[in-house]
């Protein structure tokens, strides 16, 4: 055995280990850095996700809540026709923003007995599920006050 050839061999294959080794640290270091990223960018998908979630989540009760006002006001507004007793006074404003109603049963209470009114003093309402409720009070007193006579 020829102890500096081996030797010279040896170095020559050290030398050819050189750039694998710093192509695997490297390659470590990168996918350290890859995994990270790909923590950070699982973690930042999960809460855009939620976000979406909670925001359909918004908007479906948003219009839940349109869907219920328009279908009572529609209510209300039938009622009124049936029952010319009732009156309302509706100054709502998109301007504003706002539903703003005042509701009167002026075949039952006037004047004179306007403190026998269930809503004495309250009339103002700011959403049509309210005056709905009012309205179906108001027909129910008059047709009890028709069963009476």
């Amino acid at each position: 055995m020829n102890r500096t050839k081996n030797r010279k061999i040896i170095q020559q294959h050290l030398d050819k280990l050189k750039r694998p080794k710093e192509s695997v640290k490297y390659c470590v270091v990168r996918i350290s850095r890859l995994k990270k990223q790909l923590k950070d960018l699982e973690t930042e998908l999960k809460e855009s996700k939620d976000k979406i979630l909670q925001e359909e989540i918004y908007i479906e009760k948003l219009q839940k809540q349109l869907t219920h006002e328009s279908n009572c006001k529609r209510k209300v507004t039938s009622l009124l026709k049936k029952h010319p007793e009732l009156d309302l006074d509706d100054e709502s404003s998109d301007d504003w923003g706002g539903t703003y109603l005042w509701l009167y049963c002026g075949g039952l209470f006037d004047e004179s007995n306007e403190e026998n009114d269930p809503y004495y003093d309250e009339h103002y309402m700011d959403d049509w599920e309210e005056c709905l409720k009012r309205c179906e009070t108001y027909i129910k007193l008059l047709q009890e006050t028709r069963e009476v006579a």
